[in-house]
């Protein structure tokens, strides 16, 4: 992630978890040169990619510039990333009805808040504690 510096499995993992500005890592192949000039006489790509592995051995993945390469990588969890409606929390709390400013200051920081798994009794977690209290849950 470009914005944060968090590093994932995958893009599938960076987009589960909300990253919109994904920095791919490049990958780097150690080649003989006799390659260059076979590749510019023969510019097809199936050829191409015959002769990298013919000729190359592949090296190493470099993050992109401003990312570590040491940070472990985050892996895409199963979570609960939205609020049940008003009315539906609404009939599960025994007090007063939640005002709608709150009600939205919660939804929007479930969505946009940090993402910082939260799991109570063991069930699915949630996306934060946001999440939670939106769904019912106690604060913490």
């Amino acid at each position: 992630d470009r914005d944060t510096g968090v590093v994932y499995v995958n893009e599938y993992c960076a987009v589960c978890n909300g990253v919109n500005n994904i920095a791919p890592w490049s990958y780097i192949l150690s080649c003989s040169s006799e390659l260059l000039t076979i590749i510019e006489d023969n510019p097809s790509l199936t050829l191409t990619l015959q002769l990298i592995q013919e000729y190359c051995t592949p090296s190493t993945f470099e993050p992109p510039t401003g990312l570590s390469d040491g940070a472990p990588a985050r892996e895409c969890f199963l979570h609960i990333s939205s609020c049940m409606s008003q009315d539906e929390l609404a009939a599960l709390n025994t007090t007063d009805r939640m005002n709608q400013e709150r009600y939205n200051e919660l939804v929007q920081n479930c969505i946009q808040g940090p993402f910082n798994l939260v799991s109570l009794f063991g069930g699915l977690p949630y996306r934060n504690q946001y999440c939670a209290i939106c769904n019912g849950e106690p604060p913490a």
